[in-house]
């Protein structure tokens, strides 16, 4: 309860800090003792600490803990008395340097450590081994080993075995090759450049930057992430917040330097784009051109094959035109064979004046369908016209004969009538020559081949007289005009 009470009240423990300026030894151990214990209780190592700097203003002390170093140092004359107030100031400065704060945190040890480094705790340690005392010993001791500790593990976290903190020149280096390689170097070197800037001659206000300074880098080094001090603060400055603005700020600005990066993409991608659009452009006009080009093809073709299918027609109409031809040159052969035959009988019986009326008809209808036939006038161009007048010459019957004569003029008389020989006759018609008109003037010729004389034998050719036909002919006509 007793503990409860002191912790209670706000000034009690800067009360029992002020007993440390009192003469009596005594008084001084027990304030000494009772700090120290107040370092083991939850809440007290911070009490404590505040109870130095109060101290050291109610002292007036250049430093916080000057007089618990001046107490250690100086000798009071009774060795008993001695021996026990250095014990007690030993055993204090154990229990603020190791519980607390300094239970976790190595920055801490390392920290309240230097203060008293800075005081010349050091060589007051080498000269109090002189007193051979065990207790004494044993405090000295643990302050040793725990100081070696925390410096072998500083020492790890530079890659060294030992880092001399009284020469400004290793740190200095040790910080140099810890940065040098890393985002931070530019910042220790913007620190040390204003620092160069800052005042350097012996006023009060130089000191008091460097000591702000320092005291806002102890803090930066101290504070726990949930942003509470465990040494008195001198600003209110939450650093974990601040830390996590300037992370902010550094992740804008990777962020800017990646909106920057995407930005020049983007634009690099914006050009491919348009290249590819022009691309594209090119190709559309190109497939329009084809796509035009293929429908006049196209158009071209159904002309083609509009044309090709006429020319079929043509040739359709052409071949039934033939076959007309050919139906009546087989009629004509067969009028052929009865004037024949009247020719060779010379008589002409009833049935056949009817039958010679109806062909002479006949032949005039015929004649007027091939004069007023129509024949188309565009032929295929893989059907010559060298070909068509020979297949006309094949098919078509010789030219009419020449018109009879006027009907006032008496009929000749009959050929006589003689017996022939057939040797004779065999010679005649071998050797009989057709009694062509001459021209006057040079005429186009027919595209039809002539037989020659040696393909004459066994044709029809060769029993033809045409003076009997052109006679009969007159007398047919004679007697068509008659009727």
């Amino acid at each position: 309860q007793s503990r409860a009470h002191v912790l209670a009240h706000p000034n009690s423990i800067n009360i029992i800090a002020q007993s440390l300026s009192s003469e009596n030894i005594k008084t001084k151990i027990a304030a000494l003792e009772i700090l120290g214990a107040m370092c083991l209780v939850p809440g007290g190592h911070r009490k404590v600490l505040e109870s130095m700097l109060h101290y050291q203003k109610y002292a007036c002390e250049r430093a916080r803990f000057q007089t618990i170093i001046y107490d250690l140092d100086r000798s009071t004359g009774v060795y008993k008395e001695e021996v026990g107030l250095k014990t007690a100031i030993m055993s204090f400065i154990n229990a603020i340097l190791n519980y607390g704060a300094g239970q976790t945190q190595l920055e801490f040890r390392l920290h309240l450590r230097y203060e008293f480094l800075m005081l010349g705790i050091q060589p007051i340690i080498d000269k109090l081994r002189s007193h051979e005392n065990a207790v004494l010993d044993r405090h000295l001791d643990f302050f040793e080993m725990v100081r070696n500790e925390d410096e072998r593990e500083l020492g790890k976290k530079f890659e060294s075995v030992h880092i001399d903190t009284r020469s400004a020149t290793s740190m200095f280096e040790l910080l140099r090759k810890k940065l040098a390689l890393s985002l931070a170097y530019s910042s220790l070197m913007s620190i040390l450049q204003h620092m160069l800037l800052m005042p350097y001659n012996n006023s009060s206000k130089c000191a008091s930057q460097w000591l702000i300074i320092d005291r806002i880098v102890q803090q930066m080094v101290l504070q726990e992430k949930n942003g509470k001090d465990p040494d008195l603060a001198p600003v209110e400055i939450n650093f974990t917040h601040i830390i996590r603005q300037i992370a902010c700020e550094n992740d804008i600005k990777s962020f800017q330097q990646k909106m920057r990066e995407i930005e020049k993409a983007n634009d690099d991608l914006n050009l491919k784009m348009q290249k590819k659009e022009r691309e594209c452009e090119a190709k559309t006009q190109e497939k329009e051109e084809l796509i035009s080009t293929v429908n006049k093809m196209k158009t071209k073709l159904e002309k083609e094959i509009a044309n090709h299918q006429e020319t079929k027609q043509n040739i359709s109409d052409m071949s039934s035109l033939i076959h007309e031809l050919q139906a009546q040159l087989e009629n004509e052969c067969a009028e052929k064979k009865k004037l024949q035959y009247m020719v060779s009988t010379g008589s002409l019986p009833d049935d056949a004046k009817m039958d010679f009326s109806s062909a002479s008809l006949g032949f005039k209808s015929n004649s007027n369908l091939i004069t007023n036939r129509t024949i188309p006038l565009s032929l295929p161009q893989n059907l010559s016209k060298n070909h068509l007048n020979a297949q006309n010459g094949a098919s078509l019957p010789p030219p009419p004969p020449p018109p009879p004569p006027p009907v006032g003029g008496p009929p000749p008389p009959p050929p006589m009538a003689s017996k022939r020989n057939p040797s004779v006759e065999s010679s005649t018609t071998t050797t009989r020559k057709k009694n062509t008109p001459a021209s006057s003037q040079p005429l186009k010729s027919f595209n039809w081949s002539k037989l020659p004389d040696t393909k004459l034998n066994g044709s029809i050719w060769t029993n033809i007289d045409e003076a009997k036909v052109r006679l009969l002919f007159i007398k047919f006509f004679r007697f068509s005009l008659f009727h």
